[in-house]
């Protein structure tokens, strides 16, 4: 695997994990309930459009990843990347603990990316 195709992974694991944070900390301030009103106000709101915009770009920068390797690995190499940066951004930026067992976690996960990444 070449470095042009890791990159791509990384930028579409930046983007997918930016967009999850922007949504999580904007439905942590504004619960979603199910109605028509409710669903129109949330669809107008700046936060979930800026969160939905940088996962349209991370959906496209995943079809360059589909473009470039094998399924076998890219998506476990990016969706490794992704775990890793929401554990990490949920920890920084939401304020969530970063336990002992999601430690292990992130370890195993990051073995395993690299791994595959061989």
């Amino acid at each position: 695997m070449n470095l042009g195709a890791i990159g791509i992974c990384i930028v579409t694991a930046a983007l997918n994990a930016a967009a999850q944070l922007i949504l999580k900390h904007f439905f942590s301030l504004h619960p979603l309930h199910l109605s028509v009103k409710v669903l129109w106000w949330t669809a107008r709101q700046p936060m979930v459009i800026a969160g939905v915009g940088i996962q349209v770009l991370g959906m496209i920068a995943w079809w360059m990843v589909l473009s470039r390797l094998p399924l076998s690995v890219g998506l476990p190499i990016t969706m490794g990347m992704i775990y890793l940066l929401i554990v990490l951004g949920s920890v920084l930026l939401l304020g969530e603990r970063l336990t002992a067992q999601k430690m292990v976690g992130i370890i195993l996960i990051g073995v395993g990316t690299i791994v595959l990444g061989r």
